[in-house]
């Protein structure tokens, strides 16, 4: 979900780039990943050692990278 709202932001600042939509890019794709990263440890803190275990074999945005 957070990527794709990232890759919309990048799509709308390709269509147009100026410096206030680059600055506006980085600050929602910083608030995205600060909010999947919370996002998770809530989820730890709720489910354990299983949702620990399942973020070891997945990974946050894109498969097999990051």
């Amino acid at each position: 979900m957070y990527l794709s709202l990232i890759l919309l932001g990048v799509g709308a600042f390709l269509k147009s780039p100026s410096l206030f939509d680059a600055i506006l890019l980085f600050g929602a794709a910083f608030s995205f990943v600060s909010t999947a990263k919370a996002e998770e440890a809530l989820n730890i803190q709720k489910f354990g050692d299983c949702y620990a275990e399942y973020c070891g074999r997945t990974k946050m945005f894109i498969p097999f990278i990051f």
